[in-house]
């Protein structure tokens, strides 16, 4: 049984996993409704106002995203704030926070014909009760946050961005609006949140830092925050080990009975 027990043992110890995920299971932002585009919660982060209030800083952009009929459009002329969610503000938000595991947007860069310059997400901040204020993506400390592959991945769904390796786009010129989604595997995190979550007097909110500089549009698109929870399954060569380890397993302890007939 000592040998059965170590195969299983080496088969389990290489398992690798594939995440498979349903997209917009539950969509926190999306700015496409022709009726009420605002109606979804957010706020700016600095002002603690509804987007809409200002309108110098964030607007409403019809046919600028392949796909979208309609996009968050914000302006940042270099390091900023920008919105805010506060989930327990908007009826279902937590809880559904709570009870999924990934958070995904999509974020796009305009066109331009700049030889230079950059439009980027700087930084994405989790904060709540029992967790604290932690900037998950963090553009002071990249390539520990932004490219935690644990964390975070990128898609690319328009063009290619440039991320290094918070999302990122750098110009040279850019014929087409570029888009990716981001999206953050907050897994790891939930424990925390979950044993903390006692609204209304606990609180999870989420916030975006936005970055442009060196002679780029100073303006950035979003569209479609979403949640979704992502399952796991081996991949196949993972499969074809663990069915190789169980039956190696099978035949030593068919061999150990023979020998003990």
């Amino acid at each position: 049984m000592k040998k059965t027990s170590l195969i299983y043992t080496l088969a389990l110890a290489v398992i690798s996993f594939t995440a498979v995920s349903a997209r917009a299971d539950y969509v926190l932002g999306s700015w496409t409704s022709s009726s009420n585009p605002w109606g979804e919660g957010w706020i700016d982060y600095s002002s603690t106002q509804p987007l809409q209030i200002i309108a110098s800083k964030y607007s409403i952009a019809t046919g600028v995203v392949s796909g979208y009929s309609q996009s968050l459009e914000i302006q940042q002329n270099g390091w900023g704030h920008a919105m805010e969610l506060q989930l327990g503000s908007v009826a279902g938000d937590q809880a559904a926070f709570l009870t999924n595991n990934t958070l995904s947007f999509t974020f796009s860069a305009p066109a331009a014909t700049n030889t230079g310059g950059w439009n980027q997400v700087y930084s994405f901040t989790l904060n709540a009760g029992g967790y604290g204020f932690n900037n998950v993506g963090d553009g002071n400390n990249a390539s520990t946050t932004w490219g935690n592959t644990a964390l975070w991945s990128y898609t690319d769904v328009v063009g290619s961005d440039n991320n290094s390796p918070e999302p990122n786009y750098y110009y040279g010129p850019a014929a087409t609006t570029r888009t990716e989604i981001v999206s953050l595997n907050y897994s790891s995190i939930l424990p925390t949140l979950i044993a903390n979550d006692t609204y209304p007097s606990g609180y999870i909110n989420i916030s975006f830092d936005l970055n442009t500089g060196g002679g780029a549009a100073t303006y950035m698109y979003f569209n479609n925050v979403d949640l979704s929870e992502v399952t796991y399954v081996p991949e196949p060569a993972t499969g074809a080990l663990i069915l190789a380890g169980g039956a190696m397993a099978l035949f030593l302890v068919r061999r150990r009975a023979q020998k003990s007939a």
